[in-house]
This record gives C-alpha cells, structure tokens and sequence, in this order.
C-alpha cells in the first residue's frame, strides 16, 4: 500500500476503526449460565389416598389403590386422622388408615340389623360423621334413619324407622331420605333431611325436633327464623365449632347458613 493511498484514506480508516471498537463495546456477547434448579409453585397437591376408577367398580379391603368401592358418597375423618366413607353402594361403612390401609367398618348386604362390625347392615348409606369420641353417624338413607356406631363398631339406630315425618324419640321419629349429618360439641346430630325439606335435630338422647318449618310438598325458599324459614331438598349440612349449621339448599342452589340468636 503506497503512501498516496494511506493518505488519502486515513481518516476513513481511522474513523471506520473507531466505529468498529465502539460497536463492539455496546454489544453484550452471551454468556453461559448455570442451569436453573425448578421450583415448584406453591399448591395444593391431589394424591389417591384409597380406591381405583375402574369399569364396574366393587368391594375389596386393601391398601392403597387396590381396594375397591361402589360410589363412596360421604366422608368424615377423626381426631387420629381416620378416614371413615359412606360406601353408599356396597352398603358398609369403611374406614381408612393414614396409611392408606381400608377395612369395613360395620356393614355387610343390603338391609338393615342393629349389630356389631360386619353383622349390621344398612340401606345406601349416604353421609358419615363422627364425633369428639370417635363415635359415627350415619344417614342411612333408605332406611330411613340415623344409625350410630360406637369406636367398637356397635351399631344401633338412634332415631328413625320408617318414611314419614314425626318428631318423637328414637324409632318413633320419621325422615323421609335423609341423606346428610353433622355433629356438634355436645354430641348433638344434624341431618339434612332432604325429601321433607327440614333440618332436623337429634339430641344424645334421640329426642328428634325440626329447626324450621319448610313445606314437606311445594317446597321454597325464604330466609328468616325458625318455623319461617324455607328449604328446597336440602342435602348436606356441616357444623362448626361455635354450633353454627351450613346447609347444602339443593333445588335452591344455595348454601344457607344457620345460627341460634
């Protein structure tokens, strides 16, 4: 390169040298980083405790998923973290360890006897509870009453017998499909008493009273007080610790809330 060339195009030179040095300046050449660990999102986490979805789904005591069940409708756990199921079509009550291990309860065939463990028999039992002494409840829907087993596993009925609607004591009482129960501090039973469109109440004693006073045909409903307040079918009812009642109003797609003032 002569020297006439370098000095006709030196400042170009310089200036494109320039221009290069501080393009290159700007520019952030990537650079490697160290792959991140993943981190979970915080959530609730779904697992199977007990029971496998299968066609045509049956009875089987076991561990894990390889027992079986015949549409489990209820569920109530105790202080020890038992978990106890309405086994609504195999008509047992069931009951689950913490470990996953199911064995029946009480139950057997389809019927109804007063006995212990697996010589009782229920019709459909559709709701569970059970209480601060590990004492259940059943609503034994098609028998039309409410049936307690002891820690034991002695069954007996503690008020119900056949379809109507009464308020007495023990078997003298009626519901008429009674398919959700809950269980206050003091040993008292709620039950959703779904095709006489009541919350009923059953003392320790089996002493049976109704809360409101909805209308057993045409049902409605209406929020206020005692014997005017009204319920369309209502299915489920919960307790909590200061003896206020929450109540699944079906056929009015609401949740109703009930408290003593």
């Amino acid at each position: 390169m002569n020297s006439s060339f370098l000095s006709k195009y030196k400042p170009t030179i310089i200036l494109t040298l320039a221009l290069t040095v501080f393009l290159a300046s700007c520019i952030s050449l990537p650079t490697t980083t160290p792959r991140s660990t993943t981190t979970s999102t915080p959530g609730w986490v779904v697992s199977t405790l007990a029971g496998s979805r299968i066609w045509g789904a049956g009875y089987q005591d076991a561990t894990g998923t390889a027992e079986q069940f015949r549409n489990p409708t209820g569920v109530a756990v105790d202080s020890s973290g038992n978990v106890y199921v309405a086994d609504f079509k195999n008509h047992r009550i069931r009951k689950i360890t913490s470990e996953g291990e199911v064995t029946t309860f009480a139950g057997s065939t389809e019927g109804y006897h007063d006995a212990t463990g697996e010589a009782a028999q229920f019709n459909y039992p559709e709701d569970v509870a059970v209480d601060s002494f590990g004492n259940l409840y059943v609503a034994d829907t098609r028998n039309q009453s409410i049936r307690k087993i002891t820690p034991e596993g002695v069954v007996s009925t503690l008020a119900g017998s056949t379809e109507g609607y009464t308020n007495a004591t023990g078997k003298a009482a009626q519901f008429r499909n009674p398919t959700g129960v809950a269980v206050d501090s003091d040993g008292n039973v709620y039950v959703a008493d779904r095709d006489n469109n009541h919350i009923r109440k059953i003392t320790s004693a089996g002493v049976v009273t109704t809360l409101d006073d909805s209308r057993i045909w045409g049902a409605d409903y209406q929020d206020a007080t005692g014997t005017a307040a009204r319920f369309d079918r209502p299915y489920s009812v919960a307790v909590d610790s200061s003896g206020i009642l929450y109540v699944a109003d079906t056929i009015n797609n609401r949740i109703r809330k009930i408290e003593y003032k």
